[in-house]
């Protein structure tokens, strides 16, 4: 049976279909596979505050992706193939085969991989000197589009696969995040921040994890009271960050920076991102700059977010789960209406959730635009929540709403035998 590094409960089905998979792709083999497994996510509070340098909380779920693969011999081109994705990608390890696609051009998922694997590049001189490749399959349930970072955990699962496959390559779990957030960037062209990439590498069971997104420390926050569960509601419309939605909020707020900065220049040089900044500075900034209503809207959520943030923080400490479902609620209200991320349907999964008696507190959890809920509930409550989330949620759109209850795992880890 087989077992994980990190101690992670799971059940072997993915191991299974990837290792299935890989040898019905590409042949049976008698190289040894390497087999790894990265998480994906769902944020409790801190949504768009981490390209801003602020405070995120989020915790790694029980969805996966599993790669398992192994060293192609004498060969320069790698194959990969996913259960998620129909046919097989294939690149060749070299600068050309690893450089980042137009920005226009459409994107594939094989874009990831080959991100990933262009960060390791001058780690491994060989890499480009000698005859190697690897060909690997990738089986995740974490599902496509639906705010649980996805993405993040094929960059990551590829990242450590690279790290077994390649000895001598010592790269810490933040290290890696890093790399795969500067994938992200360059091969699929979106501006993420660092917070999926480090919880999927990073986080520990029962915990959700504090980064600080300015200095990257990381600090494990204790939730692994059975008393209460997270419940996790798929509004089952998918979201993309590719368009302009994304650059434009980032956008926004780095120009309520510069306005806040001319607004305050006896310590404009103090003020780097809306990290920095207050709201009593942001309202000034509003009173004496052309700082348009959107831009004051975008800053102010968050402004308010890494303080909501903070606050979620000491009442987990104190185990304050009312004051925690509370300040989940406000920051889907201002996701709602200040940042204008959320959507009807993410909206509506709030407003079933908060009609059960034992809920905490719900908001829309990720980049926005579709995606998931995330649900702070009392244990004993779950059974009606999910009954009820999936019943009326159908019933007034037509759309079936996935739901499951997950509690906060660890990131990413090789599986051995």
């Amino acid at each position: 049976m087989a077992r994980l590094i990190s101690g992670y409960k799971y059940d072997g089905l993915l191991v299974a279909r990837a290792c299935a998979l890989l040898d019905e792709t590409f042949g049976a083999s008698e190289c040894e596979c390497v087999k790894v497994f990265a998480p994906g996510r769902v944020n409790i509070i801190g949504e768009h505050t981490d390209y801003n340098d602020g405070f995120v909380l989020p915790c790694a779920l029980g969805l996966r992706t599993v790669a398992v693969g192994r060293i192609r011999k004498d060969s320069k081109t790698s194959r990969i193939v996913s259960a998620n994705a129909s046919g097989v990608v294939e690149f060749v390890t070299d600068a050309k085969g690893l450089a980042a696609p137009e920005k226009s051009a459409k994107r594939s998922w094989g874009d990831y991989v080959r991100g990933v694997v262009a960060q390791y590049a001058d780690d491994v001189n060989e890499f480009f000197k000698g005859d190697f490749a690897f060909e690997a399959a990738f089986v995740s349930n974490v599902p496509l589009g639906g705010g649980l970072s996805s993405s993040a955990s094929l960059e990551v699962a590829t990242a450590i696969f690279l790290e077994q496959m390649l000895p001598g390559i010592k790269v810490d779990a933040v290290k890696r995040a890093l790399r795969c957030v500067e994938a992200e960037h360059t091969h699929a062209h979106v501006p993420c921040g660092i917070m999926d990439q480090t919880v999927s590498s990073c986080a520990l069971e029962d915990h959700l994890l504090l980064i600080d997104c300015r200095s990257l420390e990381l600090t494990p926050v204790q939730l692994g009271d059975a008393s209460v569960s997270i419940v996790i509601a798929n509004s089952n419309v998918s979201h993309s960050l590719t368009g302009s939605e994304y650059p434009d909020r980032v956008n926004e707020c780095a120009r309520a920076v510069r306005l806040v900065r001319a607004s305050h220049p006896e310590t404009a040089d103090s003020i780097k991102k809306l990290r920095d900044v207050s709201i009593s500075m942001l309202e000034h900034a509003k009173s004496n700059t052309d700082m348009s209503k959107v831009c004051y809207r975008r800053a102010r959520h968050a402004v308010t977010e890494d303080s909501r943030t903070e606050a979620v923080v000491r009442a987990c400490r104190t185990k304050d789960y009312p004051l925690i479902g509370k300040l989940m609620l406000a920051s889907h209200e201002s996701l709602r209406d200040d940042f204008e991320v959320s959507t009807s349907g993410l909206d509506l999964l709030v407003e079933l959730a908060m009609q059960v008696d034992g809920v905490y507190g719900s908001r829309m959890t990720g980049g926005g635009f579709g995606g998931c809920t995330v649900t702070l509930c009392k244990t004993e409550c779950v059974p009606q929540l999910l009954a009820h989330l999936s019943r009326e949620y159908e019933a007034k759109t037509g759309v079936k709403a996935d739901c499951f209850v997950t509690s906060p795992g660890s990131g990413a880890a090789v599986i051995v035998d």
